[in-house]
């Protein structure tokens, strides 16, 4: 199966600038920030200053930061996700095709790897890694 993206491992750089926070995903050929993605409302109430609709609407641009950022955590963690999902898949067809008994053949060992891969990319989608 051919995969659809650009190749070579993805990574996501959490930055600050002043109490600004953004993601940048970066990978060999460019890269795609949060704040290209976060959509920032700057409609003013009658008679509101810019610093004063700043202030009203801080919690919400903060919740629309988190969730760009953990948006970016997902994107760079894709190809590794789909790399584990493609492992799982395997072993599911393996199985159905052969019978699964774990106390047989290599079974314990390609869990174990597959569980490994999994719980990494699954950890780099959370943003842990």
């Amino acid at each position: 199966m051919s995969k659809n993206w650009t190749k070579g491992e993805w990574f996501c750089v959490e930055t600050s600038f002043g109490n600004i926070k953004s993601a940048t995903v970066s990978y060999p050929h460019g890269f795609l920030t949060s704040s290209n993605v976060i959509p920032t409302c700057e409609d003013r109430l009658d008679g509101e200053s810019w610093l004063e609709m700043r202030g009203r609407t801080k919690s919400e641009r903060r919740e629309k930061e988190k969730g760009s950022i953990a948006n970016m955590h997902l994107i760079s963690a894709a190809p590794e996700l789909y790399d584990a999902l493609e492992v799982v898949h395997s072993l599911i067809s393996e199985g159905a095709k052969e019978g699964f008994n774990p106390l047989e053949g290599d079974w314990a060992d390609k869990l174990f790897k597959s569980q490994g891969k999994t719980f990494d990319a699954l950890r780099k989608a959370r943003g842990e890694t």
